[in-house]
């Protein structure tokens, strides 16, 4: 039971509800050490620059849909969602190559 310096959660969390966020944040804090790192890679519903990517935003999000009622959440969401669980320093990183796709990067 010892606590992670780190926990990677990637492509899970358009499978959650919003919901039931905040308690899967909560529950995870618990896991981590103090200061631990917890890194959300996923298809974040913020609006992406240029017409290209929107299209393959919502064409990402009609699969979702389709394949397992998923959702994306916006990244102010998941940050209120993280404050609520105990979650501070909550920063989002852009990936340049992976239209829509964004890591949150939170501290204990």
């Amino acid at each position: 039971e010892a606590p992670f310096d780190a926990a990677l959660v990637f492509n899970f969390i358009r499978l959650l509800p919003p919901d039931e966020l905040a308690g899967t944040f909560q529950r995870l804090r618990h896991l981590l050490a103090p200061r631990g790192q917890l890194i959300i890679m996923d298809e974040l519903g913020d609006r992406p620059r240029g017409a290209f990517s929107e299209a393959n935003r919502r064409l990402i999000q009609l699969e979702l849909y389709n394949s397992v009622r998923g959702r994306t959440h916006r990244t102010r969401d998941l940050t209120k969602s993280l404050a609520e669980a105990g979650f501070s320093k909550v920063r989002r990183v852009r990936l340049r190559r992976a239209s829509g796709l964004g890591l949150l990067l939170c501290s204990r």
